[in-house]
């Protein structure tokens, strides 16, 4: 006996055509139930050459029942029985293609020398750093098209937008950005010091530190803070829109 809130169908059939018609909830909270329905609905049209899935008095409908409905409509297809749904809600019908059921393919095991797919794997990562560079110089020619149109009618140009990204992503990134700056000279000097020593060379620490934090890791370091922090915050920011 089908709980309240449980799914239910029942079938009619007229010669080679079975009429599933289905009822009740098709939710992910009877899911046993739901599993079991699927493969008695496949039991119910044996021997037909058409059945007919009629989601009308379906009163509730989500992922899980989407898949399993879909999934027992494609094995009927599988099997040469011409399947179809008929009066299915519009919001269902988003849903069932959204959630349409997918066989995945039997991966192949790899074949030929080991020589062959090494080369293969090559050809791979060429066409990959192809298609990268190709999109790399797209996006920098978008840029620069970006500020062309900006310099040709300022009017457009969103000053206000600007200020607030080099706020967000350059200003209040100073402090983490300072510290770890500090850190890495004051562990750079340490070790310089203890090095310099064994050759009285001592007094040149400052020379190294000045020159390797403000020549290169402090630009390195600043890339780094900045590309993590901010890719991190906008990537989140998109992620919640």
């Amino acid at each position: 006996m089908d709980l309240p809130d449980g799914p239910e169908f029942s079938s009619q059939r007229l010669g080679d055509t079975v009429t599933l018609d289905l009822g009740g909830h098709w939710t992910v909270k009877a899911s046993a139930a739901i599993e079991a329905r699927a493969d008695a609905l496949l039991a119910e049209s044996d021997g037909a050459r058409r059945v007919v899935f009629d989601l009308g008095r379906v009163a509730r409908l989500d992922t899980a029942g989407a898949w399993l409905i879909d999934r027992a409509r494609q094995r009927l297809d599988a099997k040469g029985v011409d399947a179809k749904l008929e009066s299915v809600r519009p919001e269902y019908e988003i849903l069932l293609r959204e959630a349409m059921y997918r066989a995945l393919p039997v991966p192949k095991p790899p074949s030929g020398s080991h020589i062959v797919r090494l080369l293969a794997d090559i050809g791979e990562s060429v066409v990959s750093a192809g298609a990268d560079l190709y999109a790399g110089v797209g996006f920098l020619g978008e840029v620069v098209a970006a500020i062309g149109k900006g310099l040709a009618s300022p009017s457009h140009f969103r000053g206000t937008s600007l200020v607030v990204h080099m706020e967000s992503i350059a200003l209040r990134g100073v402090p983490i950005i300072a510290l770890i700056n500090f850190l890495a000279g004051a562990i750079i000097t340490q070790q310089g010091i203890f090095q310099l020593r064994r050759f009285g060379a001592t007094i040149f620490a400052v020379n190294l530190i000045g020159i390797l934090i403000l020549r290169e890791l402090g630009v390195l370091l600043t890339a780094i803070m900045v590309a993590g922090r901010s890719g991190s915050a906008i990537t989140a920011e998109l992620g919640s829109m």
